[in-house]
């Protein structure tokens, strides 16, 4: 792999303008207040545990490097784990491996939805993610160093990177959408 060619104070000031865009365009910081307030009325500790502690720290999640990532995953886990066992509990007994299947998936997908790619990708027909592999100016795919990845805007139309996860959605659906976490790959005609 090789380096992004930003200096830390670039990087640092690309992150906190990332995390101002998040906040505003998918608002992040409502939704995850909302479920702690649900939760707390409906005494679902865990929920509430969990939310709170992703809303406390989500300027982190969105601007942190990813040896900081570990760590707050280090905490995030047990939490994410409890409101599953917790979500899988309340299932009727006796549970099938399909419902608990299905409702660990629909946790996921419900982390998902709050830290939401396709919008990052998608907001204003695709300009949001455009515009940030523009300001991240990488030029080739920064693991293999062959593939370009220009972006590219003319009348006739776009492209961009395709945007690598360097931490998976499917394990961490939380740093789906995050600066470090969207890196330029492949092209991606849009």
């Amino acid at each position: 792999m090789i380096k992004i060619g930003k200096s830390i104070h670039e990087l640092d000031l690309l992150a906190a303008t990332f995390y101002t865009e998040v906040v505003k365009n998918l608002d992040i910081e409502n939704i995850l207040n909302v479920r702690v307030k649900r939760a707390t009325r409906m005494a679902s500790f865990a929920e509430a545990t969990f939310y709170a502690y992703l809303y406390t720290n989500l300027k982190k999640i969105i601007t942190s490097i990813p040896s900081e990532l570990e760590k707050l995953y280090i905490n995030i886990n047990p939490l994410y784990t409890a409101l599953e066992a917790s979500r899988v509990n309340t299932l009727p007994t006796p549970k099938t491996n399909k419902q608990i299947s299905d409702t660990k998936k629909a946790l996921k997908d419900e982390v998902l939805s709050i830290f939401d790619y396709n919008s990052f990708t998608n907001y204003e027909n695709g300009n949001w993610a455009y515009n940030h592999s523009k300001k991240i100016g990488q030029n080739v795919c920064p693991y293999c160093n062959s593939q370009y990845t220009f972006t590219i805007k003319t009348p006739r139309g776009k492209t961009r990177p395709h945007f690598d996860h360097f931490f998976k959605k499917s394990k961490y659906p939380a740093y789906s959408v995050k600066t470090e976490q969207v890196i330029p790959g492949k092209v991606n005609t849009l």
